[in-house]
């Protein structure tokens, strides 16, 4: 929240009581996140263009500082057990993968002096490290165990790869591959077992018509069964009277099966500048928010119920309570009004919970 000046770290009920201000820093602390037993916050603080990772427990109290050369475009990660910390380092240039333990001891670096490493994950138990690694021109996907050793190369295939992500089970890798064709470039989603075996392709993502960064994004579900997923839902060329031609995107949220005997479906269109579709913890529902509204897919019922939440410029995505109740997000109806934090239940009923400059809501665990 910015309520104070600079952002600072707070936490607040879901009924907008108890108002606690956490962290008080000259410089901006941003970014919370819960550990998974509930004990401490890891949050980033940012420095111009550095990132410092500190914890502190869930009062504010034991502010501690890990490190103060985290690559802030990759979020650091909890480990599942709460001890670690996976991150992203810049070192003398190089995006290297370290782990810290939560206390600031033990400070490693698992990636080796020339290669760069980004988009590390922890595997649900723990046991291994995701990863992408390039050296000189190429990049693969590899796993890893959290101290380095036991390195296992996942893709096999020259390629342009990005953002790989473990199922909830542990036994598949998902990730973006990007493939160079006489008609264009565009993004394909592969799976692929956690040994390295058996690639497949569930989905085609957005075509690249020019040099434009997409937001193409996609989100296992709890039960690994399916992917939802963004992409360009429509493409619409406009000409200039000098004959130019630029084009304009609007995306879409789709769902699509794991199992490769699958079309991706189309949820709803979602704007210009898209926010990820989001699951619910028992894999039932899909929330997303776009154009004032908040959907939500029963994907048991095939039914969507949009919600009216009046807010016109959403902040975060859709946020689910661990009960999968609720959903909070942040958002505001214009440049110059202060965001604020909303509370939707499913049965409609919308609560503003604050409005003084507040952002990114994260829900403490069960």
């Amino acid at each position: 929240s910015r309520r104070d000046g600079n952002y600072e770290i707070y936490t607040i009920n879901d009924d907008g009581s108890d108002l606690k201000r956490l962290t008080s820093n000259k410089l901006d602390d941003i970014k919370p996140q819960w550990s998974p037993d509930g004990t401490k916050i890891m949050y980033l603080t940012k420095n111009r263009k550095q990132y410092a990772i500190r914890v502190m427990n869930g009062d504010g109290s034991g502010q501690v500082e890990l490190t103060d050369n985290c690559v802030g475009e990759y979020p650091p990660l909890w480990s599942p057990d709460s001890s670690k910390i996976l991150f992203v380092a810049k070192i003398k240039s190089e995006n290297a993968i370290c782990t810290v333990d939560a206390d600031g001891g033990n400070l490693t670096r698992l990636t080796e002096v020339g290669a760069e490493g980004t988009f590390p994950s922890w595997s649900p138990d723990g046991s291994r490290i995701l990863y992408l690694e390039k050296y000189r021109k190429d990049a693969y996907i590899y796993s890893m165990k959290p101290d380095g050793t036991e390195r296992m190369k996942i893709t096999r295939e020259k390629g342009s790869y990005r953002a790989p992500t473990w199922s909830p089970d542990g036994r598949k890798i998902a990730y973006f591959s990007t493939k160079k064709t006489l008609f264009g470039t565009y993004n394909q989603i592969q799976i692929i077992n956690s040994d390295g075996g058996n690639p497949m392709t569930i989905c085609d993502c957005s075509k690249r018509l020019e040099d434009i960064d997409y937001h193409d994004e996609y989100f296992w579900s709890p039960d690994g069964i399916t992917i939802a997923l963004t992409k360009v839902a429509d493409i619409e060329a406009h000409y200039s009277d000098s004959g130019s031609v630029s084009f304009s995107y609007n995306y879409g949220a789709y769902i699509v099966k794991t199992d490769g005997n699958d079309h991706d479906r189309l949820l709803a269109k979602i704007g210009a500048e898209p926010l990820p579709p989001v699951w619910s913890p028992d894999s039932s529902k899909i929330a997303c928010l776009y154009s004032s509204k908040l959907l939500i897919y029963n994907l048991k019922t095939k039914i969507d119920n949009e919600i009216k939440t009046n807010v016109s410029i959403p902040l975060s995505p859709a946020k689910w309570s661990p009960d999968g109740k609720k959903v909070i997000f942040a958002g505001k109806n214009h440049s110059f009004q202060k965001a604020g934090l909303y509370l939707v239940t499913l049965d409609g009923k919308v609560t503003k919970l604050s409005e003084a400059n507040d952002y990114d809501p994260v829900w403490a665990p069960k």
